[in-house]
């Protein structure tokens, strides 16, 4: 059932008292004392705000959360919380004494009032609650999938699983879950280059050892004459291979007209370059370690954001990265656009077994894909920004998220990575953000990178204009896995952006008059991709046309989101990542690497009967299904971002009937040739079949290797056949909905009873 890793008062409470025991040992000198007076005096009365609002009304439960009671609440979080950010930067300042542990349980504390500050400011007096209620709903949410192991749920790796949740009030929300996963780019290149060292001679392997260092020198002495490479000595491994995954990025892309890249020649290879450039000597290196290396690299090239992390944001190997979409979502709601951005919260499984996994959960967006899939640009109308009714409030969310990025330090926004909303004329009408995970870093940015933000709104400008705002976005930072430095940084490029506007150099537009201009009105002095005003217009104005003379011009209703069952177990084989796997049973098969055989082995030995060769064809062109299945998440050749996680219903139907022929011509043929090859032998039984020689066995044994595989599809595929067996597993999936709802109801009144009559005030 969900749970919610709730800290309860009695928790509140210990940490205070730990605080004020470890302060006894700290000598702060008079500033830092201020700070720390002030904090502890708004956390005593925000606790007996909260006390009396988590106590019984009428002997009975809580008192539902009024609208005054929330901005109460509100208040008293944002001054409690601003003070526990001045102490802790006059404590990283430096006091007399301070105790080694008091920061850390300053920290704690600030996570739990970042926590209970998201929720309150995103509560909606429309749908009532009580506080206690509105806490749970803050904290990680833990879904116990009970019986199911959690491998067949979704296939949680590094892939997006579609779900959909029920929270604590029997709420649903649909969207992807993504596992916890960490930078990797210094682990995932040593691994690469341990793999080409492995087939060199040690006198090899020692002068693969002089690449990083050496492709560090060259980039260094590069960087004094190219304003595209901004590397120093001091950079750390992490940097040196963002740039050098870059490099080999623009290398590959015939060295595009700005990156001041190019390496080689047209006839040249690019791995042997990098080496030379690197002062490798490529005559002790076998051939087979060179072309590890070129395989190797060509992966590091198209790991984009491994580059954009390691170069735009300097993360450590061991960061945590999907937490940051969650960080993003937060800071929206610190500044009240969260609709800007498709919702992300942290969340964690419990499977049979008690493992627990941790991931964050993003809702799906809201929106049309214009920028990767061109057909949907048909739904568009001609000039779609000519209504200044309609244009404005899409130009006010065009503002509103160029400030957000530069805040978050998002490396990665583009065109392609927003959905856009239209009304039923075709007008675009709003936008909302996906892939926010490239964001946060601890790389200071200095003040040149805001020349591309050349508006923002008035309702905007006026919550920067707040001097606790810095301190606010450092709150609801806490808890998703940043480090100091990056939420430092944070602050930074807050105060940076306030210094910019008040001095005028970033023009301030009433939030109702941004219909008066023009996308043109606010591009930015110079060329600048980022500057998202001219990005999106100039793929308006070249795509709506082509668009509409490929596809004509549609008529738009909006569409449902995809719904999938409580964690989404059995409509995974309707998303790319499901057909993919079913698939993969016939590619197993093309190359068995565990029992080092192939279908090139097979081709070459002796014994080969057309009924063999029948069924090796029928192998082929089923794994070649694979390619299809990716294919049909490509517009025309241009990549749908969430078709990486679903297929729509006419093109999954399309392809779930397809592998099933597939499937069964490949169960045909290869009982085809082992009949054939048990009249042969004049034997009865497929298990006392054998080959007349070790050549023929081989045969033998892949075709009922493909027959096993037959199989396994057949189980993951299978549906049920009787319309009882369909009413019985709805009629289950709906039970266990009503069970998870009603535990979570019986486990919240537990809790509300346990804070009956607790006073929080010291």
């Amino acid at each position: 059932m969900p749970k919610f890793n709730i800290i309860d008062p009695a928790e509140r409470r210990k940490l205070i008292q730990e605080m004020e025991e470890l302060r006894k040992s700290s000598d702060f000198g008079k500033s830092s004392t201020r700070f720390y007076d002030a904090y502890i005096d708004t956390l005593r009365k925000l606790d007996r705000k909260m006390a009396a609002l988590s106590g019984p009304a009428n002997g009975s439960l809580p008192p539902v959360l009024t609208e005054k009671d929330a901005e109460e609440l509100a208040m008293g979080l944002t001054m409690a919380a601003t003070a526990g950010e001045r102490l802790l930067r006059a404590m990283q300042k430096g006091g007399r004494v301070v105790h080694a542990s008091l920061p850390g349980v300053v920290n704690k504390i600030q996570n739990i009032l970042s926590k209970d500050y998201n929720a309150i400011r995103n509560y909606d007096p429309a749908e009532p609650k009580t506080l206690p209620e509105i806490q749970a709903q803050a904290r990680t949410l833990t879904i116990n999938i009970r019986d199911r192991k959690l491998g067949t749920v979704g296939n949680l790796t590094n892939t997006r699983t579609p779900l959909t949740v029920v929270n604590a009030q029997g709420k649903k929300r649909t969207g992807v879950f993504t596992k916890a996963n960490t930078f990797s780019i210094k682990k995932d290149f040593q691994a690469a280059l341990d793999e080409a060292k492995a087939q060199c001679s040690p006198e090899g392997a020692a002068e693969l050892d002089k690449l990083l260092p050496g492709i560090k020198a060259y980039l260094v002495e590069r960087a004094k004459n190219d304003v595209g490479i901004r590397i120093k000595e001091t950079a750390s491994d992490e940097v040196t291979i963002g740039y050098l995954s870059l490099l080999l990025h623009a290398e590959a892309m015939k060295g595009p007209a700005g990156t001041g890249f190019t390496l080689v020649g047209p006839n040249k290879g690019v791995a042997q370059s990098v080496l030379k450039r690197a002062g490798v000597d490529l005559s002790k290196i076998s051939s087979k370690a060179l072309s590890t290396i070129t395989k190797n690299f060509h992966a590091l090239a198209n790991n984009v954001g491994a580059q954009n992390m390691s170069i735009g944001l300097e993360l450590q190997d061991g960061e945590r990265i999907d937490t940051r979409n969650a960080a993003m979502s937060a800071v929206a709601g610190l500044f009240g656009i969260s609709s800007l951005v498709a919702k992300s919260s942290l969340m964690k499984f419990v499977d049979a077994d008690g493992k627990t996994v941790e991931g964050t959960f993003m809702d799906f967006a809201d929106g049309l894909d214009l920028a990767n899939d061109r057909s949907q640009m048909a739904y568009v109308s001609d000039d779609p920004l000519d209504d200044p009714e309609t244009r404005g409030p899409f130009m006010k969310q065009l503002a509103d998220l160029q400030v957000l990025d530069y805040l978050c330090q998002n490396v990665d926004r583009h065109i392609g990575n927003m959905f856009y909303k239209i009304n039923e004329q075709g007008k675009l009408i709003g936008i909302q953000a996906i892939d926010n995970d490239t964001a946060f870093g601890s790389v200071k940015v200095d003040t040149t990178s805001l020349k591309s933000l050349k508006v923002v709104s008035k309702s905007m400008a006026d919550k920067l204009a707040q001097p606790y705002y810095p301190d606010m976005m450092g709150v609801v930072l806490r808890g998703h896995g940043l480090s100091e430095k990056e939420i430092d940084r944070a602050k930074e490029r807050m105060k940076d952006l306030q210094n910019e506007i008040k001095a005028g150099k970033i023009r301030v537009v009433p939030d109702k008059d941004f219909g008066k201009y023009n996308m043109v009105d606010f591009y930015p002095d110079q060329e600048d991709e980022t500057n998202l005003f001219r990005s999106v217009n100039r793929t308006l104005v070249r795509s709506i046309p082509d668009a509409q003379a490929r596809y004509g011009r549609k008529e738009y209703k909006p569409q449902p989101k995809p719904e999938f069952s409580l964690i989404g177990t059995t409509d995974r084989k309707y998303t790319v990542g499901g057909l993919r796997d079913m698939i993969d049973e016939a590619g197993r098969l093309v190359e068995d690497k565990e029992k080092g055989t192939s279908m090139r082995e097979l081709v070459g030995v002796r014994g080969r009967s057309q009924n063999f060769k029948d069924l090796m064809d029928s192998v082929q062109r089923t794994a070649n299904l694979k390619n299809t299945v990716m294919d049909r998440r490509m517009g025309n050749g241009r990549r749908t971002v969430d078709d990486f996680v679903t297929l729509s219903e006419g093109p999954a139907s399309s392809m779930r009937k397809a592998a099933d022929e597939a499937f069964g011509d490949m169960e045909e043929k290869a009982l085809t040739y082992l009949e054939g090859k048990m009249e042969e032998r004049g034997v009865r039984n497929l298990e006392n079949l054998k080959g007349k020689n070790a050549y023929e066995q081989k045969h033998i044994d892949f075709a009922r290797s493909v027959l096993q595989s037959v199989s396994n599809y057949k189980e993951m595929t299978q549906e049920p056949t009787s319309e009882a067996e369909k009413r019985q597993l709805m009629e289950n999936r709906e039970e266990a909905i009503l069970r998870e709802v009603r535990e979570a109801k019986e486990e919240a009144m537990k809790i509300q009873k346990a804070q009956e009559g607790l006073q929080l005030g010291l």
